[in-house]
């Protein structure tokens, strides 16, 4: 019974205190949306996205898409309002590749930089 608790802890889900984190920055274009942000994952786990800051500073809400890449393309798997500080995108995270991206859900009244933090396993 031992080897099998073992073989499953080594392929077994993250604990998310083990996680590493990936920041980005960028632009939000009035209207628009920010370039995608690729990230690998390289276990399943539990993930997080979390918006650090926008500039200049306005307390507006901005969209988080969360998709998977499949095929060279970004397929929509995850979108939520996000706002500063505060967790946007959360839950269990499958092993591959993903694309983060911000944008402008009719909140923003001009262009905004911001910085965004992806802790995954």
């Amino acid at each position: 019974m031992g080897a099998v608790l073992i073989m499953v802890a080594c392929s077994g889900i993250v604990d998310p205190s083990q996680n590493e984190t990936e920041t980005f920055a960028g632009t939000i274009p009035f209207g628009g949306s920010s370039e995608q942000h690729t990230f690998e994952v390289d276990k399943n786990g539990e993930y997080s996205v979390t918006l650090n800051s926008l500039a200049p500073p306005t307390g507006s809400l901005v969209g988080v898409r969360l998709s998977v890449l499949s095929s060279g393309t970004c397929v929509l798997i995850a979108v939520q309002p996000g706002q500063v500080g505060k967790p946007a995108l959360s839950g269990p995270i499958d092993k591959g590749t993903y694309c983060l991206q911000l944008y402008d859900p009719g909140t923003l009244a001009q262009t905004e930089a911001y910085s965004v933090t992806v802790s995954h396993p």
